[in-house]
């Protein structure tokens, strides 16, 4: 499946495909991380994680790593988040001064939903096993 996937960007519009592909997935990647960060702080507990980490490691989490997981990182995937969604509809799947059709456009904002509708399936399937 990967290698039909990726059939497109090696066909002759390639770069055009991974030009909206990077445009997209840029601001998937921040709401990803951004959620992980929230979940394990919030919803699994920071000070929980880090005995775990501490068990494993045989080293105790410095503090600061802690404050990154529940404040620090969020906020900034956040404002990254925020910053590429405005850079991507500025201007998003541009190469070489081309523009991308609305075709590909939708087609790019569904690549994006991926990495998103995994997590929130697998976040859905773990909280009905509870």
């Amino acid at each position: 499946v990967g290698c039909l996937i990726s059939g497109i960007f090696v066909s002759r519009p390639g770069i055009y495909w991974f030009a909206l592909w990077d445009a997209y997935v840029v601001w998937a990647v921040f709401i990803v991380v951004g959620i992980e960060c929230v979940g394990v702080a919030y919803g699994y507990g920071a000070a929980k994680f880090s005995e775990e980490v501490q068990k494993g490691a045989g080293r105790a989490v410095p503090r600061f790593i802690q404050m990154c997981w529940s404040y620090i990182t969020p906020f900034l995937c956040s404002v990254l988040a925020v910053a590429s969604f405005a850079a991507l509809c500025a201007g998003g799947g541009r190469y070489e001064g081309a523009r991308a059709t609305p075709a590909a456009l939708v087609l790019g904002f569904l690549l994006m939903l991926g990495p998103v509708a995994v997590m929130v399936a697998g976040a859905r399937d773990d909280c009905v096993k509870r």
